[in-house]
Protein backbone atom coordinates (compact mmCIF):
# COMPACT_ATOMS: atom_id res chain seq x y z
CA UNK A 1 0.00 0.00 0.00
CA UNK A 2 1.28 3.51 -0.80
CA UNK A 3 2.13 5.72 2.14
CA UNK A 4 0.10 8.93 2.54
CA UNK A 5 1.66 11.63 0.40
CA UNK A 6 3.84 9.17 -1.52
CA UNK A 7 3.79 8.71 -5.31
CA UNK A 8 1.37 6.12 -6.67
CA UNK A 9 2.93 2.87 -7.76
CA UNK A 10 0.73 2.98 -10.88
CA UNK A 11 2.56 6.01 -12.26
CA UNK A 12 6.19 4.93 -12.13
CA UNK A 13 7.77 7.31 -14.63
CA UNK A 14 5.91 10.40 -13.45
CA UNK A 15 6.63 9.53 -9.82
CA UNK A 16 10.29 8.90 -10.60
CA UNK A 17 10.74 12.30 -12.25
CA UNK A 18 8.91 14.20 -9.52
CA UNK A 19 10.87 12.44 -6.82
CA UNK A 20 14.11 13.31 -8.67
CA UNK A 21 13.13 16.99 -8.76
CA UNK A 22 12.43 17.09 -5.06
CA UNK A 23 15.62 15.24 -4.20
CA UNK A 24 17.65 17.74 -6.24
CA UNK A 25 16.00 20.58 -4.32
CA UNK A 26 16.49 18.89 -0.96
CA UNK A 27 20.22 18.40 -1.40
CA UNK A 28 21.36 21.55 -3.22
CA UNK A 29 20.94 25.24 -2.49
CA UNK A 30 21.23 26.35 -6.14
CA UNK A 31 19.20 23.81 -8.09
CA UNK A 32 17.33 25.71 -10.80
CA UNK A 33 19.76 24.94 -13.64
CA UNK A 34 19.68 21.22 -12.87
CA UNK A 35 15.89 21.14 -12.70
CA UNK A 36 15.66 23.12 -15.95
CA UNK A 37 17.87 20.49 -17.60
CA UNK A 38 15.62 17.74 -16.24
CA UNK A 39 12.55 19.37 -17.78
CA UNK A 40 14.36 19.85 -21.07
CA UNK A 41 14.94 16.09 -21.16
CA UNK A 42 11.48 15.17 -19.91
CA UNK A 43 9.52 17.53 -22.18
CA UNK A 44 8.94 15.08 -25.06
CA UNK A 45 7.39 12.47 -22.76
CA UNK A 46 5.81 14.80 -20.21
CA UNK A 47 2.27 14.74 -21.59
CA UNK A 48 2.28 10.95 -21.81
CA UNK A 49 3.74 10.46 -18.32
CA UNK A 50 1.52 13.12 -16.75
CA UNK A 51 -1.77 12.22 -18.37
CA UNK A 52 -5.03 13.14 -16.55
CA UNK A 53 -5.12 9.84 -14.64
CA UNK A 54 -1.79 10.78 -13.04
CA UNK A 55 -2.09 14.56 -13.00
CA UNK A 56 -5.49 16.15 -12.48
CA UNK A 57 -3.99 19.53 -11.52
CA UNK A 58 -4.52 21.41 -14.81
CA UNK A 59 -8.26 20.69 -14.78
CA UNK A 60 -8.60 21.60 -11.09
CA UNK A 61 -6.80 24.90 -11.64
CA UNK A 62 -8.78 25.77 -14.75
CA UNK A 63 -12.03 24.99 -12.93
CA UNK A 64 -11.08 27.40 -10.13
CA UNK A 65 -10.29 30.26 -12.51
CA UNK A 66 -13.39 29.55 -14.58
CA UNK A 67 -15.50 29.84 -11.44
CA UNK A 68 -14.05 33.25 -10.54
CA UNK A 69 -13.45 34.88 -13.92
CA UNK A 70 -16.54 35.39 -16.05
CA UNK A 71 -14.95 37.32 -18.92
CA UNK A 72 -13.77 34.71 -21.42
CA UNK A 73 -11.78 37.37 -23.30
CA UNK A 74 -9.81 38.47 -20.24
CA UNK A 75 -6.03 38.40 -20.66
CA UNK A 76 -4.57 35.51 -18.62
CA UNK A 77 -0.98 34.44 -17.97
CA UNK A 78 -0.16 30.79 -17.30
CA UNK A 79 2.97 30.79 -15.14
CA UNK A 80 5.17 27.69 -15.15
CA UNK A 81 3.12 26.65 -18.16
CA UNK A 82 5.26 23.64 -19.04
CA UNK A 83 3.92 21.80 -22.06
CA UNK A 84 0.65 23.73 -22.06
CA UNK A 85 -1.68 21.39 -20.19
CA UNK A 86 -3.26 24.24 -18.21
CA UNK A 87 -3.66 26.33 -21.36
CA UNK A 88 -5.50 23.47 -23.03
CA UNK A 89 -7.87 23.19 -20.06
CA UNK A 90 -8.52 26.95 -20.07
CA UNK A 91 -9.25 26.85 -23.81
CA UNK A 92 -11.73 24.02 -23.25
CA UNK A 93 -13.56 26.35 -20.85
CA UNK A 94 -13.78 29.09 -23.44
CA UNK A 95 -10.88 31.39 -22.53
CA UNK A 96 -9.34 32.96 -25.62
CA UNK A 97 -6.42 35.17 -24.54
CA UNK A 98 -3.70 33.22 -22.75
CA UNK A 99 0.04 33.83 -22.50
CA UNK A 100 2.58 31.30 -21.20
CA UNK A 101 5.70 31.74 -19.08
CA UNK A 102 8.17 28.91 -18.50
CA UNK A 103 11.93 28.47 -18.12
CA UNK A 104 12.19 25.46 -20.45
CA UNK A 105 12.50 26.29 -24.16
CA UNK A 106 11.60 22.72 -25.07
CA UNK A 107 8.43 22.77 -22.98
CA UNK A 108 7.40 26.07 -24.57
CA UNK A 109 8.04 24.62 -28.02
CA UNK A 110 5.54 21.88 -27.23
CA UNK A 111 3.12 24.45 -25.76
CA UNK A 112 3.30 26.47 -28.98
CA UNK A 113 2.24 23.43 -31.02
CA UNK A 114 -1.07 23.26 -29.15
CA UNK A 115 -2.33 26.58 -30.48
CA UNK A 116 -3.82 27.90 -27.23
CA UNK A 117 -1.34 30.66 -26.36
CA UNK A 118 -0.98 34.17 -27.79
CA UNK A 119 2.54 34.77 -26.50
CA UNK A 120 5.22 32.49 -25.06
CA UNK A 121 7.79 33.99 -22.69
CA UNK A 122 10.89 31.99 -21.83
CA UNK A 123 12.02 33.24 -18.43
CA UNK A 124 12.47 31.87 -14.96
CA UNK A 125 9.96 32.65 -12.24
CA UNK A 126 11.10 33.88 -8.85
CA UNK A 127 12.15 37.17 -7.32
CA UNK A 128 13.24 38.46 -10.75
CA UNK A 129 11.17 40.80 -12.89
CA UNK A 130 9.68 38.96 -15.88
CA UNK A 131 10.86 40.41 -19.16
CA UNK A 132 8.41 42.21 -21.41
CA UNK A 133 5.48 42.31 -18.97
CA UNK A 134 4.24 45.71 -17.76
CA UNK A 135 2.77 46.34 -14.31
CA UNK A 136 -0.87 45.27 -14.05
CA UNK A 137 -0.82 43.80 -17.54
CA UNK A 138 -3.01 40.75 -16.86
CA UNK A 139 -6.56 40.33 -15.60
CA UNK A 140 -5.70 36.92 -14.17
CA UNK A 141 -2.79 34.61 -13.47
CA UNK A 142 -2.77 30.85 -13.03
CA UNK A 143 0.05 28.70 -11.72
CA UNK A 144 -0.57 24.98 -11.35
CA UNK A 145 1.80 22.39 -9.92
CA UNK A 146 4.70 24.76 -9.36
CA UNK A 147 4.29 26.18 -5.83
CA UNK A 148 6.12 23.26 -4.30
CA UNK A 149 9.50 21.99 -3.17
CA UNK A 150 11.96 22.17 -6.05
CA UNK A 151 9.89 24.52 -8.13
CA UNK A 152 8.62 27.93 -6.99
CA UNK A 153 8.45 29.34 -3.51
CA UNK A 154 6.91 32.43 -1.93
CA UNK A 155 9.51 34.77 -3.47
CA UNK A 156 7.43 34.70 -6.67
CA UNK A 157 4.36 36.28 -5.04
CA UNK A 158 5.53 39.93 -5.40
CA UNK A 159 5.99 39.41 -9.14
CA UNK A 160 2.55 37.78 -9.38
CA UNK A 161 1.17 40.91 -7.70
CA UNK A 162 3.09 43.21 -10.04
CA UNK A 163 1.82 41.74 -13.31
CA UNK A 164 -1.83 41.25 -12.26
CA UNK A 165 -3.99 44.35 -12.15
CA UNK A 166 -5.80 45.35 -8.97
CA UNK A 167 -9.06 43.47 -8.73
CA UNK A 168 -7.68 40.68 -10.90
CA UNK A 169 -7.47 37.02 -9.93
CA UNK A 170 -4.55 34.81 -9.01
CA UNK A 171 -5.13 31.05 -8.97
CA UNK A 172 -2.38 28.74 -7.80
CA UNK A 173 -1.93 25.33 -6.26
CA UNK A 174 0.10 24.79 -3.09
CA UNK A 175 1.51 21.29 -2.99
CA UNK A 176 1.02 19.02 0.02
CA UNK A 177 3.79 16.68 -1.06
CA UNK A 178 5.94 15.22 1.70
CA UNK A 179 7.90 12.11 0.80
CA UNK A 180 7.93 9.26 3.35
CA UNK A 181 11.51 10.05 4.40
CA UNK A 182 10.13 13.14 6.16
CA UNK A 183 12.87 15.35 4.77
CA UNK A 184 12.84 18.56 6.79
CA UNK A 185 13.77 20.62 3.73
CA UNK A 186 10.47 19.55 2.19
CA UNK A 187 8.20 20.23 5.15
CA UNK A 188 9.98 23.45 6.06
CA UNK A 189 9.68 24.83 2.53
CA UNK A 190 5.96 24.07 2.39
CA UNK A 191 5.44 25.73 5.79
CA UNK A 192 7.25 28.86 4.59
CA UNK A 193 5.01 29.06 1.53
CA UNK A 194 1.88 28.70 3.64
CA UNK A 195 3.08 31.38 6.05
CA UNK A 196 3.68 33.81 3.18
CA UNK A 197 0.17 33.18 1.83
CA UNK A 198 -1.36 33.80 5.25
CA UNK A 199 0.58 37.07 5.69
CA UNK A 200 -0.51 38.47 2.31
CA UNK A 201 -4.14 37.74 3.15
CA UNK A 202 -3.85 39.14 6.69
CA UNK A 203 -2.16 42.34 5.46
CA UNK A 204 -4.89 42.96 2.87
CA UNK A 205 -2.70 42.53 -0.20
CA UNK A 206 -4.80 39.53 -1.18
CA UNK A 207 -8.42 38.63 -0.62
CA UNK A 208 -9.08 34.90 -0.32
CA UNK A 209 -11.94 34.14 -2.69
CA UNK A 210 -11.86 30.35 -2.41
CA UNK A 211 -9.69 27.46 -1.33
CA UNK A 212 -10.32 23.88 -2.45
CA UNK A 213 -8.45 20.95 -0.96
CA UNK A 214 -7.65 18.27 -3.54
CA UNK A 215 -6.80 14.69 -2.64
CA UNK A 216 -4.17 12.44 -4.21
CA UNK A 217 -5.82 12.81 -7.61
CA UNK A 218 -3.96 16.12 -7.93
CA UNK A 219 -0.66 14.52 -8.94
CA UNK A 220 0.67 10.95 -8.68
CA UNK A 221 -0.44 10.32 -5.15
CA UNK A 222 -0.29 13.67 -3.40
CA UNK A 223 -2.74 16.46 -2.88
CA UNK A 224 -2.80 20.24 -2.96
CA UNK A 225 -4.80 23.28 -1.99
CA UNK A 226 -6.15 25.31 -4.90
CA UNK A 227 -6.21 28.99 -3.97
CA UNK A 228 -8.30 31.61 -5.72
CA UNK A 229 -7.09 35.09 -4.73
CA UNK A 230 -8.29 38.55 -5.65
CA UNK A 231 -5.43 41.04 -6.00
CA UNK A 232 -6.31 44.09 -3.90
Amino acid sequence: MDSPGSPKSGAPEAAKQIHAIHEIAANRSDFQDEIQALYQQWAENYDKDMDPTHYGGPAFGADALNKALKDKNAHIVDCAAGTGKVGEELAKRGFTRIDAVDFSPKCLEISASKGVYERLICDKLGSNRLKGIDDGYYSALICVGAISVGHLTHDVFPEFNRIVKKGGFIVFTRSKLVFPDGNENHTGALDEIQNAIDILIKEGVWELVDIVSIDESFCVGYGCDVYTIRRL
